[in-house]
């Protein structure tokens, strides 16, 4: 039996910033390669990672397209949420979302705690799959049990999937992430655990339990490149392949074709890369600064960003004073309400 997994392909009718290719287009060519591909290897289900969407609210043409090749694939096709796919990093407000579109089209079927079991009516259960939608406190500590604690059907591969900050070592400038040391310490029950969320992906990584028993990670990377950071301009984009065969699994990293995923060096706008990330470095000392003593304490912090504005030598993009704007005021209304409660 093959699975095919793969993981944030951030689907969007628009372009983002650093691409220079119709992005919708080359999505959707990866999403139909895929059903290609599982029809050619006679997969037995097609598993998606979360962040099937770049924001929860697409156009109705494009996530109509999008539901129809899914529709399409020779097997079912079953997904978590991803933080994308909701508001909030709140699985609740899914039936708000353009996905639940696919879903009362019954495109796929949504993961939960209760396992999905494939079998063969020969040989019985084969794999039971179970995930975990992302969440906003997902990779706080006390909850190692959402990458740990999957139901277990005995006699099949268990397999999870999870969509969180799930990474080889721990990231500094990360104030939450789980690594995968920390997921064995917690003693999982899956065989084969499978993450997304971190772009770059970590690949495949095997451990073994105190019984002997075989647990390998996946995270291929995602499927898309939606900004400048490093995950999103690596070469390779990649899908994993699970082999299950007689109770022994394993999973290989398959490269999606160049025809298919181009190289970053052809879809990449380096130019938009280089200023995107001089404008977040301004965006940040901005940031740093607005709490400079030598600034007026009588002033408010829209006051005090157009001094900070004034006094820069380097002339600011209008891009980073925007979004400095519209974090205060996030910030701001999120002080209302805590007075309001």
């Amino acid at each position: 039996m093959k699975i095919i997994y793969f993981t944030d392909p951030h689907g969007k009718a628009g372009n983002p910033s650093v691409r220079l290719d119709n992005f919708s287009e080359t999505i959707l060519n990866k999403f139909k390669y895929v059903g290609k591909y599982a029809e050619q290897i006679k997969a037995a289900a097609i598993l998606i990672g979360g962040d099937l969407l770049d924001t929860p609210d697409v156009s109705q043409n494009f996530i109509s397209e999008l539901s129809y090749i899914i529709q399409n694939y020779p097997c079912e096709t079953d997904v978590i949420l991803g933080n994308h796919d909701i508001y909030g990093y709140n699985p609740e407000t899914f039936l708000r979302t353009s996905l639940n579109i696919s879903n009362k089209l019954n495109a796929f079927n949504r993961l939960g705690k209760e396992p999905k079991v494939v079998q063969n009516m020969l040989e019985g259960p084969i794999a039971a799959i179970t995930g975990q939608d992302s969440y906003v406190h997902l990779d706080k500590p006390e909850n190692i049990g959402d990458y740990a604690d999957s139901k277990v059907i005995d006699g099949a591969v268990n397999i999870h999937m999870v969509h969180g900050m799930l990474v080889e070592k721990v990231w500094p400038q990360v104030k939450y992430c789980t690594t995968l040391e920390q997921v064995m310490e917690a003693n999982p029950n899956a065989d084969i655990i499978l993450s997304g969320h971190e772009h770059t992906g970590y690949g495949i990584k095997i451990f073994y339990r105190s019984d002997g028993r075989k647990v390998i990670f996946c995270n291929p990377g995602s499927l898309a490149r939606v900004t400048s950071s490093t995950g999103d301009l690596r070469k390779d984009v990649r899908m994993a392949v699970i082999t299950i065969e007689n109770g022994e699994y394993d999973i290989e990293l398959v490269n999606l074709p160049l025809d298919i995923a181009r190289p970053a060096n052809e879809v990449i706008d380096w130019e938009r890369v280089a200023l995107e990330k001089a404008n977040k470095e301004k965006l940040q000392n901005l940031l740093t600064n607005i709490s400079k003593p030598e600034l007026a304490t009588d002033l408010n912090y829209f006051e005090a960003l157009n001094q900070l504005v004034e006094r820069s030598e380097v002339p600011i993009d209008e891009r980073v004073i925007a979004e400095c704007i519209k974090q205060l005021q996030a910030a701001e209304e999120a002080l209302k309400m805590d007075k309001e409660d």
